[in-house]
């Protein structure tokens, strides 16, 4: 039950404009001046590339056309990656947008 009402929350951010909440209470805010809001999620998910290399990293937050994640160690990532999230039912292809530490940003592509 709560693992489809996460997905139907992504989903709804992912078709609209309209703000929701993954954690209520908890929004990022836009200090960027980002055309997106970000919502905090905290998954587990993967990144894979290169024949089926993979690293397993967590989901800090998302909107409909990105994601921040945190990998373990910062392995080189290839600019072209997958980014799977098993608990949100989503796979998409990615590339990465920036790396700061352990931090990756990413644009969801598909």
């Amino acid at each position: 039950m709560k693992k489809k009402m996460l997905a139907n929350r992504l989903n709804a951010i992912r078709d609209t404009q309209t703000v929701v909440s993954i954690m209520p209470g908890r929004k990022e805010s836009s200090i960027n001046d980002r055309s997106e809001v970000r919502e905090t999620v905290f998954k587990f998910g993967t990144v894979i590339f290169s024949s089926n290399r993979c690293f397993d990293c967590i989901i800090l937050d998302m909107h409909k056309h990105g994601a921040r994640i945190r990998l373990r160690g910062a392995p080189d990532l290839p600019q072209s990656l997958v980014l799977s999230i098993p608990g949100l039912g989503l796979r998409s292809q990615a590339e990465v947008i920036w790396r700061r530490g352990e931090e990756t940003g990413l644009r969801l592509i598909s």
